[in-house]
């Protein structure tokens, strides 16, 4: 079963819905464009950090893989 998506050409494109409320939560986060501080437990193919990287420029971001 897919559970990530990550569009190259544009990571603001969010395929799965449990994706899209996250990352609705960052945009409510601060004022839109600006950066924040995000730490990820599970990289779940990098959708969330591309996504914060192209909505949220020079954001601090920290993935845990867990083992």
């Amino acid at each position: 079963m897919q559970q990530s998506h990550v569009d190259l050409d544009d990571p603001r494109r969010i395929e799965f819905a449990y994706v899209r409320r996250i990352a609705d939560v960052v945009d409510a986060c601060g004022a839109p464009g600006e950066p924040v501080r995000v730490v990820h437990v599970g990289g779940g193919a990098l959708t969330l950090p591309r996504y914060v990287a192209a909505t949220r420029p020079r954001s601090a971001q920290v993935v845990l893989e867990p083992v």
